[in-house]
């Protein structure tokens, strides 16, 4: 049954009646339960319109709102672990200081489930300090659960630290979008990290250089997005299985892209 005919069937019946629940644990119209976990993760889920960045003094993210509503909602919020799985962090100075406890609840609330992270890494702020910030630690130990990371800035923090990988794997990993400012290299860095299940690549910034001769799983990817500075014939040529091939065609972040898509069957 569709969400349309599951909300028709449960809050309209035959004599169009509804009844409002007379109580603080009921704050809203009584709605099914699908439904309200429909919005919620409308709502705990990045989209363009309200992307939250967990950091010291920012908005309250969607699912601690959320779940001190009342004891249903949070109870609901609780039971599903996947509410809690986007963390869109920064670690800079003033307003960017991460929100540490945020971030502790959400790893601990989100269980073993798979992780989407945003992470903003400046260039103004000592990679040392990054690295031993406790927020940024704990990000690294669940960084086996990662499923999609969006990384805006130097990539090369994740896997130095005195000569030593930061990060040592990633291996439920399928889509990597890396946008750097500030450095030419970017792919190249992620060419020792092994990732298994990676499918799809984004490389936002034209002056990312992108290693032909790298070690980067390149027969892996069915899906890539580039900007057209990029050396693009060479690049699908080392991708047998690519379905699907987004061209940025302005150096502006957000620009459109052309989309081209194969046929493989």
């Amino acid at each position: 049954m569709g969400i349309r005919s599951l909300v028709k069937h449960r809050i309209f019946p035959e004599k169009h009646t509804h009844t409002r629940i007379e109580t603080f644990n009921a704050p809203i119209w009584k709605i099914p339960h699908e439904l309200v976990l429909f919005i919620f993760q409308q709502l705990c889920f990045n989209n363009d319109t309200h992307e939250i960045i967990l950091v010291k003094g920012g908005p309250t993210p969607w699912p601690l709102l959320l779940s001190a509503v009342c004891s249903n909602w949070r109870r609901m919020m609780l039971d599903n672990p996947t509410l809690w799985s986007f963390l869109s962090v920064a670690f800079g100075a003033a307003p960017q200081k991460p929100n540490g406890r945020a971030i502790h609840i959400f790893l601990e609330r989100s269980q073993t489930t798979p992780l989407i992270v945003h992470m903003r890494l400046p260039s103004t702020l000592p990679s040392r300090k990054i690295i031993r910030h406790p927020a940024f630690q704990a990000l690294i130990r669940d960084a086996p659960r990662w499923k999609m990371l969006r990384l805006i800035g130097d990539p090369r923090i994740l896997r130095k630290n005195h000569s030593m990988r930061v990060v040592e794997s990633l291996p439920k990993l399928e889509v990597l979008s890396l946008e750097n400012m500030e450095s030419p290299e970017t792919v190249s860095d992620f060419q020792i990290i092994p990732m298994p299940n990676l499918c799809r690549l984004i490389v936002i910034t034209p002056r990312a250089r992108i290693a032909l001769q790298s070690n980067f799983p390149w027969t892996q990817l069915t899906s890539m997005r580039l900007h057209r500075l990029h050396n693009v014939p060479s690049l699908v040529q080392l991708c047998p299985n690519l379905i699907e091939l987004g061209l940025i065609l302005s150096s502006e972040l957000g620009a459109s892209s052309y989309s081209i898509r194969q046929d493989l069957e």
